[in-house]
């Protein structure tokens, strides 16, 4: 478990802060009124909880690079189904940066099927894209296989690299939104088809 203060000077800091707001608490309700003890017990708890928050270092992500798998001189290329199935000219661009591809389709439930837990013919319909992108791939001669992943398209490539690995991820996507996350997210080359 790792501590939520920087240093031991901090921690110090925020146990004296806590016992003086505890001191002040007793104090007031041994000899004030119960206005008096309400305001003190509101203006501990404030000033405790300024002293945990302010001056925390903001949370910063380290983007992520997955280990190499497979032989030292194979690249991967993980292809994410965000949209359409990428045609041939895309997939003969893809053949010539890397040897062995992996196609994620994540399966999209729209709004009240997510929260209903209907997800078996979004399920279907992702397995449908998965393989015919694989069938498009094998085609253009890639050695390619698929999986249907997550519905958060984030989630399905992180299972993903964790298994297959990764050189690059290549999203079939228009969003700029997922593609920002996406480079956001891995210290991988991140590219659209």
């Amino acid at each position: 478990m790792t501590s939520p203060f920087r240093s031991e000077a901090q921690a110090f800091r925020f146990l004296l802060l806590i016992a003086a707001g505890t001191v002040a608490v007793v104090l007031a309700h041994a000899f004030a009124g119960t206005t008096v003890l309400v305001v003190v017990c509101v203006l501990a708890a404030l000033g405790v909880a300024a002293a945990y928050f302010v001056d925390r270092p903001v949370a910063r992500t380290l983007r992520a690079a997955p280990p190499h798998v497979g032989p030292p001189d194979e690249r991967r290329a993980l292809l994410l189904l965000a949209e359409n199935v990428p045609g041939p000219a895309s997939l003969a661009r893809l053949r010539e940066r890397c040897d062995r591809v992996l196609v994620v389709a994540p399966v999209d439930t729209p709004g009240l099927r997510h929260w209903a837990s209907d997800v078996d013919r979004a399920r279907s319909q992702a397995r449908a894209r998965m393989e015919d992108a694989v069938s498009r791939a094998r085609d253009a001669r890639l050695d390619a296989s698929g999986v249907v992943g997550d519905e958060d398209p984030l989630a399905a490539v992180d299972d993903a690299l964790r298994t297959f690995g990764g050189d690059e991820v290549v999203a079939a996507t228009s969003d700029p939104a997922l593609l920002a996350a996406l480079r956001d997210r891995y210290a991988i080359p991140v590219t659209t088809v």
